[in-house]
């Protein structure tokens, strides 16, 4: 377990011991969320359960709402492996909850509901998008799930692929109005864009 490197018998850094915790089973669990340390590194217990119930509540597979939270870890910015298994432990469609609580439990652990779309943002560079027209932006945005409002304030400042590139949180707040949850996630967009400038 861990980096070889930092399992000196001297001080080491990394311990192969791993923590265990045991509990019964409750009837109201309602899954189990196995993944590495990458995961971790940049989602919390807590945004980790909301991001898979949100995910739920759009009927996923486990594998689909696995995904899910690696493409936001990978957004969010983790730089370690991200291996993630999702296994639901009560299969009813009667404990699974509706959309608009799954949106606000995101929310509630500070998260743009924007993250269930991550892919749309990892599957792209910025090579394609500084080509965008200030309709593929706003396109772009909406498939992304931002509000109407959003939308006439990117056409308001004429926003293209390329001003999107250069725009800052703050400006995303201050000019666009978005909420600060969904320029948050912009900006993650915008370091991953940069980040993967030189990608395939």
């Amino acid at each position: 377990l861990g980096d070889y490197c930092y399992k000196s018998k001297i001080n080491p850094l990394v311990s192969a011991t791993p923590d265990c915790l045991i509990r019964s089973r409750h009837p109201r669990d309602e899954f189990l969320i196995l993944a590495c340390d990458g995961i971790w590194e940049k989602v919390s217990n807590d945004q980790a359960i909301a991001l898979v119930r949100a995910a739920r509540s759009e009927y996923l597979t486990p594998a689909e709402m696995a995904a899910k939270l690696v493409r936001w870890a990978l957004l969010a910015g983790s730089s370690d492996n991200v291996t993630v298994l999702v296994h639901i432990l009560n299969v009813g469609k009667e404990d699974i909850i509706c959309p608009d609580t799954a949106i606000m439990s995101l929310k509630d652990v500070g998260l743009s509901t924007a993250c269930l779309r991550a892919h749309l943002v990892l599957d792209r560079r910025s090579r394609d998008l500084i080509h965008y027209t200030e309709s593929q932006v706003i396109s772009l945005f909406s498939e992304l799930g931002f509000s109407e409002d959003v939308f006439s304030n990117l056409a308001e400042h004429h926003l293209d692929g390329a001003a999107l590139l250069e725009t800052t949180e703050q400006e995303f707040i201050e000019d666009i109005q978005m909420l600060p949850l969904d320029a948050a996630f912009m900006a993650a967009a915008i370091r991953w864009w940069e980040k993967t400038a030189t990608w395939i």
